[in-house]
């Protein structure tokens, strides 16, 4: 599976709250579209995903996926 980098990567306001462990996915992530934050631009890695919000990563994963 290929997810190709559309777009430049944002910092979060919340970065520095990222695992080191997990940054390099969570700007792939970010960088395919899958993952976008929350309006104020934050990560919120200490807080649980929504139902929502993981419906929306998995949309946006599988429209990657199905190209």
């Amino acid at each position: 599976m290929v997810v190709s980098d559309s777009s430049e990567a944002i910092t979060y306001a919340d970065y520095s709250s990222i695992g080191k462990y997990y940054e390099e996915a969570v700007i792939s992530m970010q960088q395919a579209g899958i993952m976008t934050g929350d309006t104020n631009k934050n990560f919120n890695p200490k807080s649980n995903a929504t139902r929502a919000e993981v419906s929306s990563m998995l949309y946006r994963y599988i429209l990657q996926t199905v190209k």
